[in-house]
């Protein structure tokens, strides 16, 4: 019995369980993005405000990773709530006037189905759906493929966890060095 727990674990934690890491650019307002979904290890008390609505948000929604209590509950979710499950990302970004920027918001999906980030939110993604396109490097790009026009970013760039040799987004590449070229300045 405790071999499969493990295996299912094991099974399971890759596909559910791993945060995502993504970097995207507002061009607009130049402002360089850094994107989780990295679970928090304080306190509630010690978390922003922002978190926490975030989080309240998540909570109120069918799935939450954040009410899951167990891996045999997650086992025991049809696939399509696994695949709805909302988590609190975080995004931080270091403005050009050389302000910190953090702003939280409530996503569902993972990398492989795609990302939609719920609506009436102040976060950068906020209602925009974003699925993954035909990448030139081994880590994904996900367009945005609605909710575009609220002035999400037109793509999110997946940059892996702990990359290892030679992986790249080459499509973030591009879009780095023009963010430099239109913003100033080197990241």
């Amino acid at each position: 019995m405790r071999r499969l727990a493990w295996l299912i674990f094991f099974l399971i934690l890759p596909a559910y369980g791993a945060s995502d890491f993504y970097e995207t650019f507002d061009f607009k307002n130049c402002l360089h993005w850094y994107i989780d979904n990295e679970p928090h290890g304080v306190e509630l008390s010690k978390e922003p405000k922002e978190y926490i609505a975030a989080l309240e948000l998540a909570n109120r929604q069918p799935y939450s990773w954040h009410k899951i209590e167990s891996w045999y509950e997650l086992e025991k979710m049809p696939e399509t709530g696994k695949n709805k499950l909302v988590s609190v990302y975080s995004a931080s970004a270091g403005h050009s006037k050389n302000n910190y920027v953090q702003k939280f918001g409530a996503c569902y999906g993972n990398l492989s189905v795609g990302i939609t980030c719920l609506p009436k939110q102040n976060f950068p993604l906020t209602g925009a759906t974003y699925r993954a396109i035909k990448s030139k490097g081994i880590l994904t790009t996900l367009a945005c493929v609605a909710g575009c026009k609220t002035g999400a970013p037109a793509y999110i760039y997946y940059m892996g966890y702990e990359n290892m040799e030679g992986e790249r987004n080459i499509e973030h590449e591009t879009a780095k060095k023009r963010f430099i070229k239109v913003c100033g300045g080197s990241l």
